[in-house]
């Protein structure tokens, strides 16, 4: 019987390791589920503000496209209006040269004429010097 008891003992003693055994896994299994759901919880957030920040950045990229849109399509008609201003700037530019060379013919004229008048009243001047 005393043997019994020592081998009951023994067993019931081996139980209670082993059952302390368990729960101390247990207890260490839960610890870890509980992390794991913290780690889970974070990386959820974090994929939630990435989500976030990726919707904003395709809302700002949208609204800077159209921005750039619309000053690509004012640049492109300010060129368009300075290439008409080229135009007109050249066609200005021309006429002040026909303007320009039919002033130098006119002057060149007039000096012509300015030459024969003097040389008219030259010739009288002597004529008029001669008869007195």
């Amino acid at each position: 019987i005393d043997e019994q008891r020592d081998a009951m003992r023994k067993e019931s003693d081996a139980l209670v390791e082993e059952r302390a055994s368990v729960e101390l896994e247990w207890n260490q299994l839960e610890k870890r589920e509980h992390a794991l759901a913290e780690r889970t919880a974070a990386l959820e957030k974090r994929q939630a503000d990435v989500n976030e920040a990726i919707r904003l950045t395709k809302s700002e990229t949208k609204k800077e496209r159209k921005r750039l849109a619309s000053v690509e399509s004012d640049l492109l008609a300010k060129d368009a209006a300075l290439n008409e201003r080229s135009v007109e700037l050249n066609s200005i530019e021309q006429a002040l040269h026909e303007r320009k060379a039919e002033f130098d013919r006119i002057e060149a004229e007039q000096a012509g004429e300015r030459s024969i008048l003097e040389d008219l009243t030259k010739a009288a001047s002597e004529k008029v010097d001669a008869a007195r």
